[in-house]
């Protein structure tokens, strides 16, 4: 169910970023989803759907999810690697003293916006 709090907490972002931008409707929004949240897709799309009505700017934007892969920096060999899966460790030399730089975060990349500028 967290997926819920995470459409509002995008929605109130994308809004906000719009507003700030100056512009009077989204178009699109982008949006990367870190594997590691393990946020069911569907779900979250639907909570979009269903909370944006509370965002005026927002009626009718397309939000783009994209997963995005884990990646992982090794601390012996300080190569990065994609993950497939649990139990992180080095793609490049097998140590599991490894730090997560990717897939752990949902963020807005980019916006479409309409702007009414004359």
């Amino acid at each position: 169910m967290h997926e819920m709090a995470l459409a509002e907490e995008l929605l109130k972002i994308s809004d906000e970023a719009a507003a700030s931008a100056g512009a009077e409707e989204v178009l699109r929004v982008g949006v990367g989803v870190g594997w590691l949240l393990q946020v069911e897709r569907q779900s979250l799309a639907f909570y979009l759907e269903a909370l944006r009505r509370d965002y005026p700017r927002l009626e009718h934007a397309v939000f783009e999810l994209d997963e995005e892969a884990v990646r992982v920096r090794c601390r012996v060999c300080g190569e990065e690697t994609e993950q497939a899966g649990w139990g992180f460790a080095c793609g490049a030399c097998g140590d599991r003293d490894v730090e997560v730089v990717a897939g752990d975060r949902l963020e807005v990349r980019d916006m479409e916006v309409r702007t009414d500028d004359v």
